[in-house]
């Protein structure tokens, strides 16, 4: 069944939490958060290939230029004074790397592909990671940007490239444009001008963009002047303010909702939650636990019903994926 990609429907959801039946567009689309973190360490290729075989519909990682120019995947931490952010020594051995005249820290931007390819994730740094420590000792560390797309493109799953680096944009497109993947990708960014960039290079990619903390009112008119397609909010803002993503479907604008990494989740990831934010009406979520999502969309939702989901309000907003709901086991 990889590559092959099909229609949606519209469909009707199915009890809400508070009891009343509210119509709904589609069955949003699965999208891992780094992968599966808490099956493999986040941002690896373990990591996204386990989220394939959860069933995940998209994957979303976060993307990086080496100090000598090769996209990277992976999503780093903020400087201990806030400055600055793609620091690698809170999980990842970095022992071997000497020490820079002016930090003893290590940022994505300051290495060469060759120091970056030589780091590995491990479990007794400050940061501990989520998934199994049997699993971090065996990660591969951090991928070429060309290598997880190819996974992509070979499991089927939709790439949602989170540009993090400032000088990302021209190039993830280039390789996408490569690949031939800019009909099937998403590039999303909290740094706005990166998607005007996205979009002067290739208009025909999607870009999505991502808001967080307080929810500006003209958020909707924020994206739409950068050429956005799509609004990716914080879970918070849709539960909270469940009326944006009808204002947001309004604009012709696709909406995904986020989830915190586990270490700034303020509540745990549950089946309930995922269902209360799931009959909001939009189109995808991003999560850490992608099975725990396939499963409530299954219990929510037929399966023979979800081999053909989509958000289809608009024609030309229209997006057809792989559904791994209902046959992973034949697989």
């Amino acid at each position: 069944f990889f590559g092959v990609f099909f229609p949606r429907q519209v469909l009707w959801a199915p009890m809400s939490p508070h009891g009343a039946d509210q119509p709904r567009a589609s069955v949003p689309l699965v999208m891992g958060h780094r992968g599966a973190l808490y099956a493999a360490p986040e941002n690896t290729l373990e990591s996204f290939m386990t989220c394939a075989q959860m069933g995940a519909d998209s994957v979303e990682f976060d993307i990086w230029t080496s100090k000598d120019g090769h996209l990277v995947v992976v999503h780093g931490e903020t400087s201990p004074d806030g400055t600055r952010k793609g620091m690698l020594c809170g999980m990842m051995d970095v022992s071997q790397l000497e020490a820079s005249p002016t930090s003893r820290h290590h940022f994505v931007e300051d290495l060469t592909w060759a120091e970056l390819s030589g780091l590995r994730f491990q479990p007794n740094l400050k940061i501990k990671l989520p998934c199994p420590e049997a699993q971090v000792a065996v990660s591969t560390g951090i991928p070429l940007l060309r290598h997880v797309l190819e996974m992509c493109k070979k499991t089927g799953m939709r790439p949602t490239c989170e540009l993090k680096g400032l000088d990302t944009a021209h190039a993830t497109v280039e390789l996408l444009e490569e690949l031939q993947m800019t009909d099937v990708a998403t590039i999303s960014s909290f740094h706005h001008n990166l998607l005007v960039q996205t979009k002067q290079a290739n208009p025909s990619i999607r870009t999505a963009a991502l808001y967080e903390g307080v929810l500006q009112e003209d958020f909707i008119a924020q994206a739409k002047s950068v050429g956005a397609d799509e609004v990716d909010l914080c879970w918070m803002h849709v539960l909270d303010q469940p009326q944006v993503v009808k204002q947001a479907h309004d604009a012709g604008l696709l909406v995904m909702a986020w989830f915190n990494g586990p270490r700034t989740m303020p509540v745990p990831e549950t089946a309930e939650l995922y269902a209360r934010v799931a009959n909001t009406g939009l189109d995808a979520m991003c999560v850490n636990h992608p099975a725990l999502l396939v499963q409530v969309l299954k219990d929510m939702w037929p399966p023979a019903i979800q081999t053909a989901t989509a958000h289809a309000a608009d024609a030309d907003l229209t997006h057809e994926f792989v559904s791994r709901h209902a046959v992973l086991a034949e697989v």
